[in-house]
């Protein structure tokens, strides 16, 4: 039996109030993210293409997938990296088993990565790629994925859902976004933008492997993908219009306040 988003919520409250499991087990960014995708989904019909988060037909979602990277042993060798978990993902993807790689279905005609924040920031490396950020290196995983399905972009994207940090007081809430979040997020035109980080890593490695990654062909998808940042209070509006008796976002907004009292920024 398929549990509506309002089941799943108290479901996990239940484990809470069991007080057999620890609260931050529960109240974070994944089981957030979970329960937004569900709702998402489950409200396709209602969902407007203006909020970027549509489910199109036959779109299901996922968390923690893997998704595969060029930069594997295979690949480059020495400098290699392992695959990349996505927070979630959604789209024309096939039955994931959670033991292999995510795959896309041809024709794929819907694909988003989400990585999910609260107070947390992106990563800004790994061991062998030192700032080969969170968002680089996810969209080009995303890139080796759609590569070879010979398909249009329009309606791929790469989102950060994260709190508005306007109700931390920051001292330069300005430049405290654009250096931790919106210039990684740009495609070109900044040292940290996707594009250049992602041309520093392939240029480590020799031509003979440089030649195997098209650059051109990636700087193409990053330009034509959505990109862009999703404060979880906007999102939790959209529920608030849509849903009709209110129960399943006075429960959401509830969830969400304990994501943020048991994650506070340090």
């Amino acid at each position: 039996m398929v549990q509506s988003t309002l089941e799943k919520i108290n479901a996990l409250k239940s484990l809470i109030e069991d007080k057999n499991t620890t609260p931050t087990l529960i109240y974070n960014e994944g089981w957030m993210l979970r329960l937004v995708l569900n709702w998402l989904s489950e409200n396709r019909e209602n969902v407007g293409m203006n909020t970027n988060l549509k489910f199109l037909a036959n779109s299901k979602w996922y968390s923690e997938a893997a998704i595969p990277t060029f930069f594997n042993h295979t690949n480059v060798g020495e400098g290699y990296e392992t695959y990349t978990h996505a927070d979630g993902v959604f789209g024309n993807i096939k039955e994931y088993n959670g033991k292999d790689y995510l795959e896309l279905e041809d024709p794929c005609n819907q694909f988003v990565v989400i990585e999910a924040k609260i107070f947390s920031k992106y990563s800004k490396g790994n061991t062998n790629g030192v700032g080969y950020n969170q968002v680089a290196r996810t969209i080009a995983c995303m890139y080796q994925m759609a590569k070879t399905k010979g398909i249009d972009y329009k309606n791929f994207a790469f989102y950060t859902f994260l709190p508005d940090y306007k109700d931390q007081k920051i001292k330069d809430y300005d430049k405290f976004m654009n250096e931790n979040f919106k210039k990684f997020n740009k495609p070109n035109g900044n040292d940290d933008s996707i594009v250049s980080v992602v041309k520093k890593r392939i240029e480590k490695f020799s031509s003979s492997i440089r030649q195997n990654f098209d650059i051109q062909s990636f700087e193409n998808f990053v330009n034509n993908i959505k990109i862009g940042l999703f404060f979880w209070e906007g999102i939790m509006e959209i529920i608030k219009r849509e849903d009709k008796n209110g129960k399943t976002y006075t429960e959401m907004q509830l969830f969400y306040d304990k994501c943020k009292e048991y994650n506070k920024k340090k």
